[in-house]
This record gives structure tokens, sequence and C-alpha cells, in this order.
């Protein structure tokens, strides 16, 4: 198999001369992937990890490329001796061969065993092997002119300009196939405002990128006209081979997969290969499923690795990417969603909090629980505030002697906690408010609300901080501070404890104020009792500086 970098002959040589086109020269656009190229060479392991593995694992095989800091967990250093020592060249050249997922480890990790040659992977084992026992130093510095020698293949100016010492080079994709893979609305958009596609570029660690030509849309529109016309050298299929294709089972392949470590859903996941948020658009489907089954039948020098799907996998696969919309949804639950779930439920049992916090499927049997009742967590909290307090946790029921420890995760694992608790709704919340009616920050409402808390009133006040106001008696027995409820609490929540406290968080020492058998005096609310719980919740729910002065108190 030759080596993605080496030459090809991608048209015939009829369709290698310039089409004028209203001042343009067709012939530039389209120099990254007609010109003919000079003979194969061999290749070497050097070239190989840079071209496969260096997106992630860096140029110097420290864990560092470009695509590692949207990977979680992180790349391996490869350079660390004690680690090195302790694996041999055969597990090496197995998790090259078959992925981390086929070896125990990270589904990040991809397979490269239908994708070059077990000579070229032996090789690449031992070039692997070797980091550990190279000095660390950094790369010799590149000066001005070897750079823009650099800059000059890198950026494809070969592929229009004559230039002594340089060969002429394919740095960008392959259009012999367009109108087989390409969506016309999407390709008339991106000529007409190119944005760069794979962000580690079409050749990996290279600064490759689509010139913008200042087409008009008339000039867009004719070259997209004679794009759409090269199909490529297969024939189209008579019948679909999107067919029966099933999203969920896809959605569930690509997380098995660990395609997130290379293409991004929204803003989440990686960054080496197009987005999966804007395939729809881009992407025909039958197109997608071909080059699933075998990406470098299509194109010899991309870097996606050739899983040995089988033609069902695919099917399921196209299914899920074409169900994504421009923002990122899909008609099915995400799978990176899915995969920091599970990170999260794992997290959250290794460290124990079970221990601590009654949650389903979590069992202490004899043991009293110190912190909070977590059941409900995905709808009492909001996210938010749950990432900063895993981060740094602080006390906020004085009177409970257990407090929170922190843990000091990072961002990903504290991430991952939260998305877990999230999951977590408990019962059915109900409440004579519920999320229906929007908040009402009117003045004279706000101040009435505040009396209603008041020690002549329902006596909040006298358990719970507001603003300058603080209860009496000892301090470690006070409540939450409830000036903190609108950054911590969902309004939905708020409403359902005021209603119901023993329901909604059984054995707290919160007074039942709102019985539903007895009326409510006139001085509260007009005897209104959901009336009364809008006014408390909405008070709550607002930020302090939203509040009239003379409310803060």
């Amino acid at each position: 198999m030759r080596l993605p970098g080496t030459s090809e002959m991608d048209l015939p040589l009829a369709m290698r001369k310039p089409i004028k086109l209203g001042g343009i020269v067709l012939v530039a656009l389209l120099a990254h992937s007609v010109e003919a190229e000079a003979a194969p060479r061999a290749p070497d392991s050097a070239k190989a990890f840079r071209h496969y593995c260096a997106a992630c694992h860096g140029p110097g095989g420290r864990g560092d490329g470009p695509n590692a800091q949207f990977l979680d967990p992180p790349p391996r250093d490869l350079t660390r001796r004690r680690y090195m020592r302790r694996i041999t060249k055969g597990q090496i050249r197995r998790v090259i061969r078959d992925g981390g997922a086929g070896t125990g480890r990270s589904a990040f990790m991809p397979p490269f065993g239908k994708t070059i040659s077990a000579g070229l992977i032996d090789e690449l084992a031992s070039y692997v092997k070797a980091f550990s026992k190279r000095e660390k130093m950094d790369p010799p510095r590149e000066g001005r002119a070897q750079k823009g020698k650099r800059l000059v293949g890198e950026l494809g100016c070969t592929g229009c300009h004559k230039i002594p010492g340089l060969p002429q080079q394919r740095v960008g994709p392959n259009l012999s196939n367009t109108g087989s893979k390409l969506r016309r609305r999407w390709l008339v958009e991106f000529l007409l405002s190119p944005k760069k596609i794979r962000p580690a570029g079409y050749i990996p660690l290279t600064a490759s990128r689509m010139p913008d030509f200042r087409l008009g849309r008339i000039e867009a529109e004719a070259l997209v006209e004679y794009l759409m016309s090269l199909k490529g050298n297969r024939p189209v299929p008579k019948r679909r081979l999107l067919t029966a294709g099933d999203p969920q089972k896809g959605a569930d392949l690509f997380q098995k997969s660990g395609c997130g470590g290379c293409h991004r859903i929204g803003q989440r996941g990686g960054r080496l290969g197009p987005s999966i948020s804007i395939a729809s658009a881009r992407l025909k489907p039958d197109w997608t499923v071909r080059w699933l089954l075998n990406p470098q039948a299509i194109d010899e020098k991309t870097m996606m690795p050739n899983f040995a799907l089988k033609t069902s996998d695919a099917r399921n696969l196209a299914a899920y990417i074409a169900g994504f919309t421009k923002s990122g949804g899909s008609p099915v639950r995400g799978a990176l969603d899915r995969v920091k779930v599970q990170k999260g439920k794992k997290l959250f049992s290794n460290l124990g909090c079970w221990g601590c916090h009654r949650v389903d499927g979590f069992s202490s049997k004899g043991k009293k629980k110190t912190g909070p009742d977590l059941r409900s967590e995905g709808v009492r909290v909001q996210k938010r505030w749950l990432l900063s307090f895993l981060k740094a946790p602080y006390r906020i029921r004085p009177r409970l002697a257990g407090r929170m420890p922190n843990f000091r995760l990072t961002s990903a694992e504290a991430g991952a906690v939260a998305t877990f608790l999230g999951t977590l709704k408990g019962p059915p919340l109900s409440s004579p408010v519920g999320d229906a009616r929007p908040l009402d920050n009117s003045p004279k409402r706000l101040r009435e609300a505040r009396r209603l808390m008041g020690k002549k009133m329902l006596g909040c006040v006298s358990c719970h901080s507001w603003g300058s106001s603080r209860p009496e008696g000892d301090p470690n027995r006070w409540g939450p501070d409830l000036s903190k409820v609108n950054e911590r609490l969902r309004p939905v929540w708020v409403a359902a404890l005021l209603a119901s406290p023993q329901r909604v968080q059984p054995g707290t020492d919160m007074p039942q104020y709102f019985p539903e058998e007895d009326e409510l005096p006139r001085e509260i609310a007009g005897g209104d009792r959901g009336r009364a719980i809008a006014m408390l919740r909405d008070l709550l729910m607002l930020p302090a500086k939203s509040l009239p002065r003379d409310v803060r108190r």
C-alpha cells in the first residue's frame, strides 16, 4: 500500500487543461487534485508517524499534538521511559493494528490494521519504541527562508507556479468524485466563502488551506456545474446504500469506535476530521456509506483509518451522521453525552460519593447518609453552578456536620460527574406554579414577597441569611443563604419545595407553610396559595442586583 503523500494520477490529461471562466483560471482551483505527480516512493516509519500519529501524540511523541487538548483521556506520552520500558514492541504493534478498543485501551486510538501494511506497522512499532531512548529536545529552529520554502509546498503554490527545485504536489482533496460526494448548494456557498473543513489540514500538520478566489455567484455556480459532473471511476449503484440504516445503532457505533476523538459534534470532540454537525448539509448519504466502507479506495492520501466495517454498520453510521443539524442537534441521543454520563457514573462510584449521598443504583446498607439526597439532582440544581461547586466545594448547610471534600477534579471530570447527576430526575415534581408562570419582577410584588419572608410573617429570615440580614442563634444551625438560590437552584424545584417540603426533600427541617388542606390567611397573598408560592419563587430566583434596594436587605 502506498503511504499518503506519495503521487498518483487523479484525472485524465484532458481534464487538466485550463478552463477560462470569467477571468478565473479553473486549473488554479483544481491544481490540488488534478495535476500529475511523480512516481510513488517507498514509505518510511517517520513519515507514517507524522501522517497518522503526530496530530494526537505530537511530532516528538510527547502527547502534545494539536488534537490532544480535545481528548479525554489524553494521548499517551511516548517519551516516558519508565512506561515505555514496561511494554514490548509486540504490544505496541497490536495497539497500532487493533486500536485502543481492540486492546482494552481508549477507543480514541483507531485501528490501522486495514489501513497500512503489516510491514509498515512493524516499522512504526520500532519507531515508537525508540522515542523513549532519544534525547528530549526541541526541534531545530526554522529560519525564515526555510519556513517560506515549506509554506510554498504546503499551500500548494506549485500547483499553479513553476518554482525551481520544488516538485508539483497535491495538498488538497481529490476532486474527481465531487459530483458523487458533495451537495450542490453547500459547494456553491463554500466557493463563495471558503472555510477550513479539517482544522488539522487535509495533510495533517501542514498549512494547506483553500484560498478565497473572490468569485461572483455566477462564477461559483458555473464552477459547481462542472465539478458536479465529476463522478469518479466507480459506477453509481442501482439501489441506494443508505437503505435500512438505523441511526440509534449508528450512535452506539460512533461511541464504540471512538469517532469523537477526531470529529466534533457542535463544540465537543476532536479537531482532526470534518465536523459531524455540518455533514448532512455537505455530504450525500450514499457517498458517506462508500467512504466508511473503504476510505483509501476513494482517496489514498486520507488519514482516516479503514475500520473494516460491515455494510450494515456503514449504513447505520451514515444514517446517524445524516441526522445532525448545523447546530449539532441530532434526532438520536448524542453519543458523546452517553460517554460522558458513563464516565461520570464511574467517577461517582470510584470516589465513593454514594457513601454520603443517596442515589438509586448505589447501595451502602446500614450507613447513615451525611450529604444531601441526589436522586433528583438533575431537576434541583443548575448545571453551571454544579460544575463550579464540584471543582471548588464550599459549605452550603452549616447545620450539617458533614462537608463536601475537594477531590481536585479537572474540568473534564467535573463535567462528566455533572452530566451524570443531570440524568437523575427523581419522581415527578408537583406544585401550583410549575415552570409555566414566568418570573414577575415588578417592585410592588417583590416588596410584598420580602414582607412575606420576614419574621412577622413566615419567618424565613429566622433560619436563613438574606442580603445583609442574618438569622439569630448558633451559625452552625443556619440554613442555606437565600440570596444565593438564584445561582444554585432551578425555579420549578424551588416552587415544588415551597409547596411540599417533605415530599420533595424528605427529612428537611423546613416547615410546611402552604398545606393544601388548610386555607391560607388573607394577609398572606390574599389567601391565594399559588400566588404566595409564585411570589416567593420569583423573589428567590432573581439576582440581587435586579432587586430594589429595600428588598435586598
